[in-house]
């Protein structure tokens, strides 16, 4: 299983590492993060990346967006 430590910027403005496995699908790395990570009000439905520029969402797996070490990621305001 292949894994990158990336960074998750959270609502309050903070920023976490956390190491993900790149074979999830974006809708169970979006619920693992905020069920793991406890965070407040209403889940959003996708997430956006930057280095590499994406929007995720859906059932595609997150290898597929070509993450890496350093990869940043943001709950989108959905």
């Amino acid at each position: 299983m292949n894994n990158a430590v990336l960074i998750v910027r959270l609502p309050d403005g903070s920023c976490r590492d956390i190491e993900v496995p790149l074979d999830i699908t974006a809708n169970q790395l979006i619920e693992a993060l905020w069920t793991g990570l406890k965070l407040p009000g209403r889940k959003p439905a996708s997430l956006r990346a930057d280095n590499p520029v994406a929007y995720l969402r859906g059932n595609q797996k997150i290898s597929d967006f070509g993450f890496h070490h350093g990869t940043s990621l943001s709950f989108t305001g959905e």
